[in-house]
């Protein structure tokens, strides 16, 4: 990539800064204006394909990534498993077979195509930067090139938020917890582990199958569960 081109990536996540656009959400905007994609989407992630997205281009496509921690599959959850996932067409049974859950929902969202590429940190994933477009197609390689660049300004957006938390090797800086909405679910999880006597893990996968029986998204079952709206049998 050439440093011209670099730095035009840069101007589109910097231009919003007036108008007080939080910058992982700037970073998803300049994803779409820079290349042929519907929408972009950022997203923690944990091992056991635990996390959520913090932030996206617009309400459909943050619904879309965010069934990702629903179903424990996806673009986000594979590209932080094993690397770049590129995935251009999301009726092939290559697509089906990887993410059967996610692809039926995506589709029904009109999702085309999902692209997911890492967040690295020192060499270790944190994350992925996920993108979406309504039509079949692959990227081009000057697409992919833009692509792999925002990944890691998107790291560094995010490595930056963090280093500022309170405890940052503990607890996610509150700006990024609020964004994912990780905090309710880990209420509900501590909730549902108490009332059904059962381990934490366990709890979260208990979430998690809730959600996608009722195909609802995992935050707000959470939500109901710590509003006593509903409780886990």
């Amino acid at each position: 990539m050439t440093p011209g081109r670099l730095a035009f990536l840069l101007e589109l996540v910097g231009v919003r800064e007036e108008i007080a656009v939080p910058l992982p959400q700037r970073v998803c905007a300049a994803c779409v204006e820079a290349t042929s994609v519907t929408g972009a989407a950022l997203a923690l992630v944990s091992h056991g394909g635990q996390g959520g997205t913090i932030a996206a281009s617009d309400a459909r496509i943050r619904s879309v990534d965010d069934e990702q921690f629903t179903f424990g599959e996806g673009p986000g959850i594979s590209a932080f498993a094993t690397g770049e996932v590129l995935e251009s067409d999301l009726a092939t049974s290559r697509a089906v077979s990887a993410w059967p859950a996610f692809t039926r929902h995506a589709q029904a969202a009109g999702i085309g195509a999902a692209f997911g590429f890492p967040l690295l940190r020192s060499g270790l994933r944190v994350g992925s930067l996920d993108l979406y477009r309504d039509t079949a197609g692959a990227l081009t390689g000057d697409e992919l090139g833009d692509a792999r660049a925002l990944a890691v300004i998107a790291t560094v957006v995010v490595t930056e938020i963090q280093s500022h938390a309170p405890n940052a090797g503990e607890q996610l800086h509150p700006d990024l917890e609020r964004g994912m909405g990780r905090a309710i679910v880990h209420q509900a999880t501590g909730m549902v582990m108490v009332q059904l006597g059962v381990t934490i893990a366990e709890a979260i996968i208990l979430l998690r199958a809730y959600a996608f029986s009722h195909e609802r998204p995992i935050f707000e079952i959470a939500a109901d569960i710590v509003a006593r709206r509903l409780r886990l049998e």
